[in-house]
Parts: C-alpha cells; structure tokens; sequence
C-alpha cells in the first residue's frame, strides 16, 4: 500500500482515540459529579440528624466515608446523634467505626468540646445519685478517648473529693443512729440500716462500727416474738439483723430455724398424733432446737397419748431383739396390771402439772432408748420410765 493510502487510516485510529479518551473523561467527570453531588446529599442530611443517612454512611467503606466527615460539623452532628442515642457514644463510635475513621472523629476539637460537656454532666448525675464508682467508670471511657487530655485529672479529683464529703456526713449520721441506744431496737437498727447501704453505695474501705450488743438484742427480742406468736415481727427482726450485720451467725441461723418450725406448728402436730412413726421420730427431733414450742406441743393431750404409743411400740420392737431377766417380766406384768386401775382412778392428764411432768418425763425415755437403755443403764431405763409414766 502506498503512504498516502496508509495516511487516512491513520487519522481514522488518532480520532477514535481521542473519542474513547473524551467519553471516558466525560463519564469520569459525570461519575465523580455524581459520588460528590450523593456526598453532599448524605452530608446534609447528617447536619440534620437523619438517621437513614447515618446509617448509609456506617455501611459505606472506609474511603467513602472519609470524605463525607471532612467537615467539624458534619463530625459534630454524627457524635450529637449517637448521644440522643445511647449513653455511651464513644462505645458506638469505636464499634461502628475503623481506627483511622474513629481518629478523624474524635480529633475535630468540636466534638471533643460536645462529648467532654455529655459526659461530665452524666457524671455529675452519677454523683448526685452517689453512684461513685460508675462516674469514676464514665472518666476512664473519657480518658482512653483522650489520653493525653490534662482536663479529666482535674474531674477525676473533683469525684474523689465529692465523696469524702459525703462519707463524711453519712458516716456521722450512721454513728448518731449508734448511738441511740434508748430507742427502740427497730427504730435503731433501721436507721442504722439506711445509713450504712448509703454508706456502701458510695464506696468505704474500713468497716464501720458496731454495738456488740447487737446480736443479744436481737436474739432476745426474736425469742420473745416466738413466745408471743408475732412471727412477722420476728422475721423483720431477722431481716434488720442479716442485713445490719451480714456476716455467718450461728444464733442466727438457729433462730430462723425455730422461726421455721413455729410456722409448721400445725403440721407438727398432725404429725405428732400420726400413726407414721418415721414423721414423730422427725418432728421430735426438730423440737429440739425449739424448747418452747417443744414444751407447748408437748403438753397436748393427744400428743401426749400418741408418744405413750409411740414410745411403748419402741419398747416392744427393742424387748423382741434383747434377752430379757425373769425379773423384767414380772414387773412388767406388775405395771401392765395396775396401769388401768390408775387410769381409771386419775388420769393422767387430769393437770397442767401433771400434763407437765408427762412431757418431760416421755422426754427421758425418748433418750433411754436412743441410749438402748432398756431394763439396765446407770442413768436410768426405759422400764423406769415409762413405769414412772403411767403411774402418771
């Protein structure tokens, strides 16, 4: 082909060249409009708290949202969205965001006027509530934002002294409580009570004073509660005392427990006038750690009937697995003879004496024969006994 053929077709090459580069410059630029033109769209609408567009902007990546937040405002605007929002911005932010993001954020001095002002003024709240520890947790969220800020030394010192200060006054208002020892032990106590939770509230180191007193007050007052049969008073009464001192007490714990079993004195004495004799062997036991209610109960007619049964049935099972002395027999055959006779003549639960001494006695030979003190034994038997018994 001769050069000057070849010339035209050259030219034809250059200008769609310069066709393709013009168009995609053109859709660049049209492009790049567009990005900017959404840009400022999604700008806008941040300025106005629109919570569609910040939520598109956490989606987008990183090298879109830069752009956007170039402007203090913009920045500001997003941090006063997220306080409306939560109680913790600067968590949301470090969630939401990457570190380079979060750095932007966080650097526009702004916003770092508008989150020291939110969380100072929470924590002047969390003091006002005596929540100490929770503005001390506030400032440290503010000092790991801003490490080398001098203003949060200054706040933190400002808690502390604000809180010796109130110890002050509720430890003096706890000690004034102490030390009405003529008032009422409730009124005392409660009082005491309400002082010391503040106190803890705040935040104290040292334990504080006590009347050793106390725990026999308590212990008395309880007893004569369960005399009296006023077992709300003496669960309040418990309650004051587990919370005034809340450390283990043995008398405390022994005290719920006759409290327990003074709720249950109607089931204690179905149970005792039962014929199941594994609930009378439990209940008796139980009445142990209560003398008073074990005394009541004990003194019942047909409680009393029913541990005489009770009791002789023992015997007969244990007579049936130990040798018995010619001797033994004959007395038994001797009380077995008079035992009607008397019955007949006194009965013998015809006094409160009487019903009294038959408590105590069916008492002993309960402890005979846990001892197996049958028909020999030092300290008595359980022949004597329940012989002693009858001629009741």
């Amino acid at each position: 082909m001769k050069p000057t053929q070849k010339f035209p077709i050259i030219l034809m090459g250059l200008f769609a060249l310069i066709v393709s580069a013009i168009t995609v410059a053109v859709i660049s630029v049209v492009e790049q409009f567009g990005q900017w033109q959404n840009h400022q769209e999604i700008t806008a609408a941040i300025l106005q708290g629109d919570e569609t567009a910040i939520k598109t902007l956490e989606r987008s990546a990183p090298e879109t949202q830069k752009p956007i937040l170039e402007d203090e405002e913009v920045k500001n605007a997003l941090v006063r969205f997220y306080i409306q929002q939560t109680e913790n911005p600067l968590s949301v932010i470090s969630e939401t965001y990457d570190d380079a993001i979060e750095g932007e954020i966080l650097n526009a001095e702004l916003v770092y006027r508008t989150l020291m002002a939110y969380y100072y003024e929470q924590i002047d709240v969390e003091v006002e509530r005596d929540n100490f520890k929770q503005a001390v947790l506030m400032l440290d969220t503010l000092k790991n934002a801003y490490p080398h800020s001098k203003e949060w030394t200054d706040k933190y010192q400002d808690i502390q002294d604000k809180k010796q200060q109130r110890l002050a006054l509720l430890i003096q208002k706890y000690t004034e409580c102490l030390e009405q020892t003529l008032a009422p032990l409730l009124e005392r106590t409660h009082c005491m009570v309400e002082a010391r939770q503040k106190i803890e509230r705040v935040g104290i180191e040292h334990r504080l004073p006590t009347d050793s007193n106390l725990p026999t007050m308590y212990a008395d007052e309880i007893k004569q509660a369960l005399i009296e049969k006023n077992y709300e008073h003496a669960e309040t009464l418990l309650l004051d005392w587990q919370n005034l001192l809340p450390e283990s007490s043995e008398q405390r714990e022994l005290l719920q427990k006759r409290l327990a079993l003074h709720q249950q004195r109607q089931n204690i004495i179905a149970d005792l006038t039962d014929y199941d004799n594994q609930k009378v062997m439990k209940r008796l036991i139980q009445l142990t750690i209560a003398p008073d209610l074990q005394k009541e109960v004990l003194q019942m007619p047909e409680v009393q009937k029913n541990l005489l049964k009770y009791h002789l049935n023992e015997a007969l099972v244990l007579m049936t697995q130990t040798e018995i002395e010619p001797i033994t027999k004959v007395r038994l055959k001797t009380l077995l003879a008079q035992a009607p006779q008397q019955a007949q003549s006194r009965p013998w639960y015809a006094s409160s004496t009487a019903t009294q001494n038959v408590a105590e006695l069916l008492q002993e030979c309960q402890a005979h024969f846990q001892a197996k003190r049958l028909t020999t034994g030092k300290e008595g038997t359980a022949l004597d006994c329940y012989r002693a018994v009858l001629k009741k």
